[in-house]
């Protein structure tokens, strides 16, 4: 069982949601967010993505890890509780799917992506002296890398140099 919210959970929360549009519009989060774009409450000792806070306040505890919280706007920072509902991995694929959010998979179609030599060195294919780089890369004592020509040059220049 999980513990009840404190009141001033509720208090700190709230303050952090712009409520201004009205109670149709998007009440977008204001606090901190993640590189999705998810705001991010701290709620019963962890941090809680808000729209599972905004749930969790209103249940008083935080939904199951295999329950979803999905919005019916598609905005990732909306916490307004009538754009929430609560459902399955499915619901949410089905929801993502019937919106036409989800990824086209790759058509056999389209041509094949060829790597020419200039790519493949941007991919680092190609070490900076233009060896093709072997499966297996040297590590160097001083933590860097390179590829196993380059490593046996350096080692053959180091053997064969001579003395001044």
């Amino acid at each position: 069982m999980q513990p009840v919210p404190y009141p001033h959970d509720s208090q700190r929360f709230w303050a952090r949601v712009d409520r201004s549009g009205g109670p149709d519009a998007c009440w977008p989060w204001t606090g901190a967010r993640d590189r999705n774009g998810y705001g991010w409450f701290w709620l019963y000792g962890r941090n809680t993505r808000a729209p599972r806070a905004v749930v969790a306040l209103l249940l008083g505890e935080i939904p199951a890890p295999e329950v979803f919280v999905c919005h019916h706007c598609d905005n990732p920072i909306c916490c307004n509780p009538a754009h929430l509902f609560t459902g399955s991995a499915a619901d949410n694929t089905a929801d993502m799917v019937g919106k036409g959010r989800h990824g086209a998979p790759w058509s056999r179609s389209e041509k094949p992506l060829v790597l020419t030599k200039p790519r493949v060195v941007i991919l680092g294919a190609y070490c900076k002296r233009g060896h093709l780089r072997a499966a297996y890369t040297h590590l160097r004592p001083n933590g860097h890398r390179e590829c196993s020509r380059c490593h046996a040059e350096r080692l053959y220049s180091n053997r064969h140099r001579v003395a001044a």
